[in-house]
């Protein structure tokens, strides 16, 4: 594993802390560099970030892996469009997560889901903003 995560607590509440092995720390920063610039309530906010050659990341606890939550057709159809529209905002500032599945998809006690795991690059030849599919 070239990342490791662990849960630890401070002043206001769980903390999630993600630290990298020398191999991963350019991944690292990536995912860094991408959560500083989304900013974006749909997305894990950071509470501090440490260089190398400690290089770790802490973001505020948001939930679970939407594969542990439970909920009823309407609240997954929520979530659902809830994960579409904070992508497209991502999107249209050029943020683009690199590989969305269900563990990067938290939900907390909210019901409110947040995205985390931004440290993939997308596949080589494909584009970094998203386009509507052409209408002709």
């Amino acid at each position: 594993m070239d990342m490791h995560v662990r849960l630890d607590m401070d002043d206001n509440g769980p903390v999630v802390v993600k630290t990298a092995t020398p191999a991963a720390v350019d991944r690292l920063r990536l995912e860094i560099e991408r959560l500083q610039q989304a900013a974006h309530p749909g997305v894990v906010a950071i509470v501090a970030v440490a260089d190398p050659p400690a290089c770790e990341l802490r973001t505020r606890y948001a939930g679970e892996p939407v594969g542990a939550w439970a909920g009823t057709l309407a609240s997954v159809a929520g979530l659902g469009a809830a994960v579409a529209t904070t992508l497209a905002d991502l999107h249209g500032v050029g943020i683009v997560h690199g590989r969305v599945d269900a563990g990067h998809i938290l939900v907390g006690e909210d019901g409110r889901p947040r995205l985390c795991g931004f440290s993939h690059r997308a596949a080589p030849g494909r584009p970094t903003m998203w386009r509507p599919w052409p209408t002709s």
